[in-house]
């Protein structure tokens, strides 16, 4: 399926506006006339349908535009339209699939069709799927604002409606992810995109995938107790002899309840995080006997069969709210938190020592998909209690490049949904500034990687995708021809956008400097504001040194030493030796 076309007549920042999305058909309508025709093309084709390998993406567009001039209002509005039937929108889509095209309006709209393409009436939104992804978090995310119908063939994959809906999804549908009542939609979100994540990795590793990224798939995982709270403990208290000596036993406890050092140090590093913040009297405010006669209490009550490890966790957490009214302390969590750290030391009694090398634990994905998953939840609802650890993949990922991965992860697991119930699977998957996150060299494969990632990874699963990037990413614009493109603008001070035409501009294979300025409307040298005043300043100095005979400032010596741009900077320098003068324009 392919979106071809769309007039809008009143929306939003949009007013009697048309938007094509590919080359080879597009179309113009007229509002007066009511006529709809058919715009003549250089080309009768679209790059990304003549693309020998990649079948499973019929078209990729681009939307370009500053803050404001409408990008995602374009998905809001095909959201109202198709899932939430809103009918009063003066609209006229245009679509085509397996080779019939299809016209969807609302009832007061009319038109007279000179376009020389049958166009049939629309038919069931069911028979295609609308996938949302956003990297970051927005308060005024429309989708979770507006609602998603259940059930329905819109998919928002963002990350404002996962922070929203993560928990409520996986406590409601029996997910093999079990959350306490009290996790917050952040934990919630962390935990089920570890799960995405790890499932699209061991499908890429175990397949031997040629799909790249641009960053190495992480192989494993590995788990090392942080011994920052011990350290800071020993320095702390080493002089107080009283408090030093019920430590230095129930280090002997500890260990030699243990053999397993991994478990000796998170215990250590556990109990000197309670420690530290029960015994610093300048924090807790506590009677320093109360306090020691707290810590005594670990001492006594720790325990010296290792399976009923709870009864620690009883003494240091559960009993906070004892006769003694020690509360308020860093460390008093709620029940649901102290049966979390339970249930982790549990797991980790159970664990098979295979899993634990000397410095800590290590997870290999492929292998290990259920224990690391476990695992990183228990890691994520026990972590507020204190820094004891860190969590890595290996190789190390970037969060940039995590968040490359994490894409993938979400489009992996929704494609997968799709396929599954049998949808139709015909889709369109919008991107609103996939880039955010990423560095610009991963940039320049975002293109390239979803056309690997459809292919590699449902190679026979008649999937039909069009893609739909709204973004401010020069290099991602760079990888579509300019018909592929629509260029929205908007004059400052003013509500309604402009549609700007693409037909001379090239943006294919264009260099950066090019497209930032023909492409997002940037008419002055793309160079940051603050630099801008700094050199103007300078040239008028130079200009004065012209006229006055004086030498130029030491700052402007600097501003000039300093000029990136070698055409500019010989240029200045130039004026400064021959005393001749410049133009700031």
């Amino acid at each position: 399926m392919r979106l071809l076309y769309i007039w809008i007549n009143d929306y939003k920042c949009f007013n009697n506006a048309e938007l094509n999305f590919s080359d080879g058909i597009r179309f113009n309508y007229n509002k007066r006339t009511h006529q709809l025709c058919r715009e003549e093309t250089e080309s009768k084709n679209d790059l990304f349908s003549l693309l020998p390998g990649y079948s499973n993406v019929d078209n990729i567009s681009i939307i370009v535009g500053s803050n404001g001039s409408g990008k995602t209002s374009i998905c809001e509005l095909l959201f109202e339209i198709f899932y939430l039937g809103y009918s009063d929108i003066d609209h006229i889509l245009i679509y085509e699939q397996g080779g019939q095209y299809y016209i969807h309006k609302n009832e007061t709209t009319t038109y007279v069709n000179q376009s020389g393409i049958e166009l049939n009436d629309y038919f069931h939104i069911n028979n295609f799927n609308f996938i949302y992804y956003s990297p970051f978090y927005s308060s005024m995310h429309v989708m979770q604002t507006l609602g998603s119908p259940d059930n329905s063939t819109f998919h928002d994959i963002s990350t404002s409606y996962l922070l929203k809906t993560d928990k409520f999804y996986y406590e409601n549908h029996r997910s093999p992810i079990s959350y306490e009542n009290s996790i917050s939609n952040l934990d919630a979100n962390t935990i089920s995109d570890f799960k995405r994540t790890i499932d699209f990795l061991i499908k890429a590793i175990n397949n031997n995938h040629n799909f790249k990224l641009g960053v190495s798939f992480p192989q494993t995982f590995f788990f090392k107790v942080d011994n920052n709270d011990r350290k800071a403990f020993e320095n702390e208290f080493q002089n107080e002899n009283d408090i030093f000596t019920i430590y230095q036993d129930i280090v002997t406890k500890i260990e030699n309840t243990h053999e397993n050092k991994v478990i000796c140090n998170l215990l250590l590093a556990l109990f000197c995080n309670f420690g530290r913040s029960t015994l610093n009297r300048s924090h807790s405010g506590l009677n320093h006997e109360v306090a020691i006669e707290y810590i005594s209490r670990i001492q006594n009550a720790y325990p010296q069969d290792e399976q009923s490890v709870y009864s620690i966790f009883r003494t240091l957490f559960q009993s906070l709210n004892s006769s003694e009214n020690i509360s308020g302390l860093l460390v008093q969590l709620p029940n649901t938190r102290t049966q979390a750290m339970i249930n982790f030391f549990n797991f980790l009694i159970n664990l098979d020592s295979t899993f634990f090398v000397k410095d800590g634990i290590s997870f290999n994905i492929p292998d290990n998909k259920t224990e690391l998953i476990e695992f990183h939840k228990l890691y994520k609802l026990t972590q507020q209690l204190t820094e004891y650890g860190t969590f890595e993949p290996q190789p190390y990922l970037s969060s940039g490049e995590y968040s490359e991965i994490l894409l993938y992860s979400r489009l992996y697991e929704i494609c997968n949904t799709i396929i599954e119930r049998d949808e139709n699977k015909n889709i369109i998957l919008f991107l609103d500034e996939v880039e955010i996150t990423l560095h610009p060299k991963l940039q320049q494969g975002i293109i390239q990687n979803l056309l690997y990632f459809t292919e590699e990874f449902f190679p026979e699963s008649s999937l039909h995708l069009q893609i739909i990037f709204a973004t401010h990413s020069p290099i991602i614009l760079s990888d579509v021809p300019s018909p592929n493109v629509i260029f929205l603008y908007k004059e400052p001070g003013q509500f309604k956008s402009k549609i700007e035409s693409s037909k001379t501009l090239k943006t294919f294979g264009s260099n950066i400097y090019t497209l930032y300025q023909d492409s997002f409307f940037i008419t002055n040298m793309p160079i940051g504001d603050f630099a801008r005043e700094q050199i103007n300043k300078a040239i008028k100095d130079v200009n004065s040194k012209y006229e006055t005979q004086v030498n130029v400032s030491p700052l402007t010596e600097y501003i000039v030493s300093q000029i990136g741009e070698p055409i500019l900077k010989n240029m200045i320098e130039s004026r400064m030796n021959n005393n001749d003068s410049i133009s700031t324009e």
